[in-house]
């Protein structure tokens, strides 16, 4: 298993390889939601992952199915859904390391900044790997 350091910088030359992918990838516009007091993100900046314990897994799995299902649903244009609360534990670190990176979600769609940040803080909870 990887550390967080390999996983970031196989997590940065990724992002050569799949800007393309991520360029196609569209979210789909939220239905019929409630007025947010979250602003959306005018341009991402890179930030280093940090833990938030306060974050639950109900909270990012509901962020994830409403602002990324258009990519990664089961079918969806992404290659890897999201949206089943195993698989996206999984995978949390991962995308901690990608939302912070700024490779997701694609420009065009960002996300409003507390939500990035809950979807970072939680992600960056993900237990060490050991080799």
């Amino acid at each position: 298993m990887r550390s967080w350091a390999s996983r970031a910088v196989v997590g940065f030359v990724g992002v050569v390889g799949v800007l393309g992918v991520l360029g196609a990838c569209r979210a789909a516009a939220p239905a019929a939601v409630a007025p947010r007091e979250s602003e959306p993100v005018a341009s991402c900046q890179v930030s280093r992952p940090v833990c938030d314990p306060s974050v639950t897994d109900a909270t990012a799995l509901a962020l994830v199915r409403r602002r990324c299902v258009g990519c990664h649903a089961e079918g969806g244009k992404a290659e890897h859904p999201l949206v089943d609360p195993a698989v996206l534990r999984d995978e949390r670190g991962n995308l901690a390391l990608r939302i912070a990176g700024c490779e997701m979600p694609p420009d065009d769609t960002p996300l409003p900044a507390d939500e990035r940040a809950h979807l970072i803080g939680w992600g960056a909870c993900a237990p060490a790997e050991t080799p």
